[in-house]
């Protein structure tokens, strides 16, 4: 799954610290911030930003990953203005042009988006230095966003049992956590079975979230994964709902950062429908996005203002299911014949066309597929 589960866009670009109060009939904001019906007449401040996760369906993790990851690309204000160009109106138009063909890639005109890594020092210098805790810091999403972090001048901690810290059992939490201002959670259950990961879940979530609120945290984000309430037949995703919904009741203000499957998970797919030498895929959508791009997301989140909500990042391009695995497997020289399913389930639940797929305002990162493949063999 994830080591840890982007950025999102407001409609207005409100005053530092203004509130906006998102009322139950208000129209979804066209920035790119998806406001659910839960989260309507919540106090939404500023700007939209996003986050990730480790192992699991949604990511690569010490398990091998799971499928995750998106962002988007907002507009922020204040201190975090900064952190993010203003895209041209040409990148708006051409998220919702885009093709949604999922037989073969699909190549629409976006233009690269800046990554934290890419963002001058002049950025660095009206960002405040803060201490963000990043729980999951040792997977993969996490190492990257604690390295992208420590160069910006912030005080990035990596949190996970091999640093001394245990969210199931509370140990180390209020050390690591003294004086953060922002805690990050890309961390992610070392079982998928469905009582275990939603004990993992809901435990280390509940322990993390009173910890926060002790130390004064003011922004939580977590990374969790596109499709997660439309994948409710799986235990794992049952398990990061109750996740999400655990966040949204806290009182602490938050994001969350919905990601599309990681490249680095195609292996796991593959893994997951193994019957024999056989593996067995729907032709659905999906819209694999790179690691790297993911963990700017969250970096980009981490230091821009609570969004209140969820927020979206995926790949550039949109493929079908079956045709990617099959795709990344040859690559590989893997042998297993693929074969197109349409009852095939994924870690459990049965998938429709649109299941894995983002929404229209899903931040678009700039790494194909196709690129990361190659640098592979």
């Amino acid at each position: 799954m994830h080591d840890g589960a982007a950025f999102g866009a407001c409609g207005s670009d409100p005053a530092d610290g203004e509130r906006r109060l998102v009322h139950a009939d208000a129209a979804v904001p066209r920035g790119g911030v998806r406001v659910r019906p839960e989260d309507r007449g919540a106090d939404v401040r500023g700007p939209c930003a996003a986050g990730e996760a480790s192992g699991g369906p949604y990511g690569a993790g010490r398990l091998g990953g799971g499928p995750v990851g998106p962002l988007l690309h907002g507009r922020l204000t204040g201190r975090a203005a900064a952190a993010l160009p203003e895209p041209p109106a040409s990148a708006a138009r051409s998220r919702r042009n885009a093709p949604r063909s999922t037989r073969g890639p699909v190549t629409p005109t976006v233009p690269a988006r800046s990554s934290l890594g890419q963002v001058t020092s002049k950025v660095s210098e009206r960002i405040a230095p803060m201490k963000i805790a990043v729980i999951g810091g040792t997977g993969l999403i996490g190492s990257k966003l604690v390295a992208r972090l420590a160069e910006h001048g912030h005080e990035a901690v990596p949190a996970a049992p091999s640093t001394g810290v245990n969210t199931l059992t509370g140990e180390g939490l209020a050390e690591v956590l003294s004086g953060a201002s922002v805690v990050v959670d890309v961390s992610n259950s070392p079982s998928f079975a469905d009582d275990a990961v939603m004990e993992f879940f809901r435990t280390s979530t509940a322990n993390l979230l009173k910890a926060e609120a002790d130390a004064g945290v003011t922004h939580h984000v977590a990374l969790s994964v596109v499709g997660t309430e439309r994948l409710q037949e799986s235990g794992y995703f049952r398990a990061k709902q109750a996740q999400e919904e655990l966040i949204r009741s806290s009182g602490i203000p938050y994001s969350i950062v919905h990601a599309t499957q990681f490249f680095e998970f195609m292996k796991g797919i593959a893994d997951a429908a193994t019957d024999g030498g056989t593996v067995r895929l729907a032709p659905v959508g999906i819209q694999p996005v790179h690691s790297d791009d993911v963990a700017a997301a969250v970096g980009r989140t981490a230091v821009g203002t609570p969004v209140n909500g969820v927020v979206e990042v995926a790949g550039p391009d949109a493929f079908q299911l079956d045709e990617l695995i099959r795709q990344g497997l040859a690559a590989k020289g893997d042998p297993r014949e693929v074969v197109t399913d349409v009852h095939a389930r994924y870690f459990g639940a049965e998938l429709r066309e649109d299941t894995l797929l983002p929404g229209p305002d899903a931040h678009l990162a700039a790494t194909r597929f196709a690129d990361w493949l190659a640098q592979q063999r």
